[in-house]
């Protein structure tokens, strides 16, 4: 679903409908009257396990999905969802997000398994706390002066990015690392060195190495 606002989840007869809907996906701003659209997911909630909302939404949206026992992807164009006011967090297995600050996703997003960051300006620090199912971070954008991970991740992917620093590593149970287009990475031949690293799969593209 996608484009312009949708009067089909306004309709009172719709909200009555009993199919069982597996899969929503909805792109842009479609939504805006979370009355009726409320009313449309709560008559879906025991077969509906793969949301994707594409778009930074409302938070009256968000509550309508309070009782999905799945959101795969949450996609948030701008901002930061630490809004207390609804409880889908717990729900959210995907999260790909635009910010210009920092703050503790894991506590926002607990059961996260993927995460995916563009820093659309610089940023002084950004820790990431420790998720319970984290197995794969992605960050991409502006330099952050000081960047720590606790999570035991698998996979990381770095994409136009600047370090101003070495990223502080609490747990090393890495398998993968992605670097592309990034700049000052000469921290990672140490990094690389140390004993508790093993890393099975390096990629390194678009770049030049020295050294």
């Amino acid at each position: 679903v996608g484009g312009r606002k949708l009067e089909i989840f306004t309709s009172r007869g719709l909200t009555n409908v009993q199919f069982r809907l597996k899969t929503l996906i909805i792109c842009y701003k479609a939504i805006e009257d979370a009355k009726y659209f409320g009313k449309f997911i709560n008559n879906h909630i025991e077969t509906l396990t793969h949301v994707e909302l594409k778009y930074s939404a409302p938070i009256s949206i968000l509550n309508c999905f309070n009782r999905v026992k799945m959101i795969q992807k949450l996609i948030f164009a701008w901002g930061k969802p630490d809004t207390a006011d609804y409880d889908v967090r717990e729900n959210v297995k995907e999260l790909e997000i635009s910010t210009t600050s920092t703050f503790d996703l894991a506590v926002k997003f607990p059961k996260l398994r993927k995460l995916d960051i563009f820093v659309k300006s610089e940023a002084q620090n950004f820790k990431l706390g420790m998720f319970e199912e984290m197995t794969n971070l992605g960050i991409s954008g502006y330099r952050i002066q000081e960047l720590s991970i606790s999570s035991s991740i698998k996979f990381i992917s770095f994409v136009d990015y600047t370090f101003a620093s070495m990223p502080r590593f609490e747990q090393f149970k890495f398998e993968e690392i992605e670097l592309a287009n990034c700049q000052n990475v000469d921290w990672l031949a140490d990094f690389l060195a140390k004993d508790d690293t093993r890393i099975k799969k390096l990629k390194i593209k678009n770049m030049t190495l020295s050294g």
